[in-house]
């Protein structure tokens, strides 16, 4: 799922088609959406996820909705790792089993055949912590997207104004208003992260 959209970006840069094309867009908030989610998501490594059923296939990470860590638009089982421990002390105590389907929703994993008796199940992944919602997110990809599209279509840094007065140019210094937008709306984020944390 690719967060963020045009419309928005649009409204927000005042940017038409003639200026940048939709394809040009799209290609910046892919860009946009890995840098998001790769600063708001959490990581976990080698959990034991609840066993679902006796058949030993389908199995529910903790935490959910589970994370695209690719960044590329979809949770798949590219995103995710699953492992399992033998019971047998060896070299060889780790294989990874394959993934059958995922419901990235629910944390749901269900195994394209169920470990041997005796072998632990442990997934490593990464989720979306419960507090960000999806306009958060869409609203943190389309802020990015238009301060990546501002540097690219226009130096951010200096203006240049004309003095007709005087006939002089003037160089003024512009703030970069999406990046300071984006820093304060991931900060609130963060600070809702740090006090849940207090919290438990």
């Amino acid at each position: 799922m690719l967060y963020g959209d045009i419309l928005s970006i649009r409204a927000l840069t005042g940017l038409t088609s003639e200026d940048i094309s939709d394809e040009d867009i799209t290609q910046v908030m892919q860009l946009a959406n890995r840098i998001v989610l790769n600063t708001i998501q959490i990581r976990v490594t080698k959990e034991q996820p609840r066993q679902i059923g006796g058949d030993r296939t389908v199995y529910q990470t903790i935490s959910y909705p589970l994370a695209d860590i690719d960044g590329d638009g979809q949770v798949t089982a590219n995103d995710i790792k699953v492992e399992a421990l033998n019971p047998v002390e060896s070299f060889n105590m780790w294989r990874e089993l394959a993934v059958d389907q995922i419901n990235p929703y629910y944390g749901l994993i269900k195994l394209a055949e169920a470990p041997t008796n005796g072998e632990r199940v442990f997934v490593t992944y990464a989720y979306i912590p419960e507090w960000v919602k999806k306009e958060d997110i869409d609203d943190l990809v389309n802020l990015l997207t238009a301060h990546i599209l501002t540097l690219r279509l226009q130096n951010p840094d200096t203006v240049a104004i004309t003095d007709l007065g005087a006939n002089e140019l003037i160089v003024k210094k512009q703030e970069t208003k999406f990046l300071e937008v984006y820093k304060l709306k991931l900060q609130t984020l963060m600070n809702i992260k740090a006090m849940r944390s207090v919290e438990l």
